[in-house]
């Protein structure tokens, strides 16, 4: 169980000092208190991982970098997976 210091720490460590420190943090353990920290502040114990919101897919077009363009793009969350295939 760590102490309000000790969250305070693990929270500069993640660079989330936009993210308040609440009484019930003390009963975390040090690693969800990191997860926590890590995601900003989305991920609680028990609650699982967030579900993106606003999420698109190109259907039917491989992206090889020769044909995106940016308006493609404008205003959507964007993530872009290298996945290598064999």
């Amino acid at each position: 169980m760590p102490s309000v210091e000790q969250l305070e720490e693990i929270r500069a460590n993640y660079f989330a000092e936009d993210v308040a420190i609440e009484d019930a943090m003390r009963d975390w353990t040090v690693a969800e208190a990191e997860v926590f920290f890590d995601s900003g502040g989305a991920i609680r114990p028990g609650q699982g991982v967030p579900t993106p919101q606003g999420v698109f897919a190109l259907s039917g077009r491989k992206i090889d970098g020769t044909n995106m363009e940016m308006r493609d793009f404008a205003g959507k969350p964007l993530l872009i997976m290298n996945v290598a295939s064999r």
